[in-house]
């Protein structure tokens, strides 16, 4: 349902729908406050993957729109897309999520040391193309079940030392 213009999923009351849709793609949607449709996300329970690049979510944050708490979301995608730190507070309560693709992001806020714990599950994080500070590398250490991370091209010139 990528490159379309959707505002939010609505369904009859009682309605099984597409509740066991696995994967969704709601890349570039053209919306500029994402808030109903990230609430009704929640409509489908049993996703698995879903990709949300090239939208524009910094609206849709600061005014109350986050995403449901899927619990069998393994996959998120928001490649080049404009978020507030707040959707990546409510991604984190996520317990089954292994895999974020955060490529060519615009983030707006500042993510803090007790925000990466609640990651605890994430297995694989792409950050290329953002624009990450020094910090942020330093807190990535907290992720303990990181098996794959990809950060190019996000213009870092400091000296990483070693965290241990």
């Amino acid at each position: 349902m990528s490159d379309n213009k959707i505002a939010k999923f609505v369904f009859p009351k009682g309605n099984k729908g597409l509740r066991n849709l696995s994967e969704l793609s709601l890349v570039n949607v053209s919306i500029n406050d994402g808030s109903s449709l990230l609430q009704s996300l929640g409509s489908f329970p049993s996703l698995k993957t879903l990709y949300l690049g090239s939208n524009n979510f910094i609206e849709s944050t600061t005014s109350g729109g986050y995403l449901h708490n899927f619990t069998n979301l393994e996959a998120l995608s928001l490649d080049g897309s404009s978020l507030h730190i707040s959707l990546l507070h409510s991604i984190a309560a996520f317990t089954s999520l292994q895999t974020l693709s955060m490529r060519s992001c615009q983030v707006n806020g500042t993510l803090s040391f007790q925000d990466l714990p609640n990651f605890k599950n994430l297995t694989a994080l792409f950050m290329d193309g953002s624009d990450l500070s020094i910090t942020f590398l330093q807190m990535i250490g907290l992720m303990t079940s990181l098996e794959g991370l990809s950060l190019s091209s996000c213009g870092l010139q400091k000296t990483l030392s070693h965290q241990g």
